[in-house]
């Protein structure tokens, strides 16, 4: 029988958490102290690395075990895969979207996008729970300080529901966040 308890560490330049996998068996007091003391301190927001999968067809999605609060460094960077807005005959895109020229192609479902003046199919990031947070574009990597503490989340520029039934694809982004000194 194992369980999931979150390690603290110190790394040369900050502090990071990670997760380990214990096997607890009876008479292993090393163990079970060290998973006691884990609980009792605070657990900070991960410094290393969170790796998610991004839909296109499900609108904003929140990266799951990150914690961003006001004054942390964000870094949101492009790993792989490659998705598709609007229908079956659209090329598939990475996330810096569609060139200008087949953005145009789309100019009749402009209402559907998220952040206006970027192409169709871009990846975007918004701090959900921060009141007027900006929609961030990611495209291979977007590096920001946050104005606020919320949740990330990310998505497609293409509006969830109707206008992204019809959108294929996933990618893969790492997602970091660095508390200040």
């Amino acid at each position: 029988m194992g369980t999931v308890w979150r390690a603290h560490d110190q790394l040369l330049d900050r502090p990071v958490a990670a997760k380990e996998l214990h096997i607890l068996t009876p008479g292993d007091e090393e163990h079970r102290t060290r998973q006691r003391r884990a609980v009792r301190g605070p657990v900070p927001s991960p410094g290393c690395p969170t790796r998610m999968w991004c839909q296109s067809a499900t609108g904003w999605q929140p990266v799951t075990g990150v914690s961003v609060q006001r004054g942390d460094r964000v870094t949101v960077r492009f790993v792989a895969g490659e998705w598709r807005a609007a229908n079956a005959n659209m090329a598939m895109t990475g996330p810096a979207g569609y060139d200008e020229q087949t953005d145009k192609t789309l100019e009749a479902a402009k209402d559907c996008k998220v952040k206006p003046w970027a192409p169709f199919g871009t990846l975007l990031a918004v701090l959900a729970g921060v009141k007027n947070a900006p929609v961030h574009t990611v495209g291979r990597e977007l590096n920001f300080r946050a104005a606020g503490s919320g949740t990330l989340q990310l998505g497609m520029n293409d509006t969830a529901g109707y206008c992204s039934q019809d959108n294929r694809g996933t990618l893969t982004v790492r997602v970091s966040v660095k508390r200040p000194n």
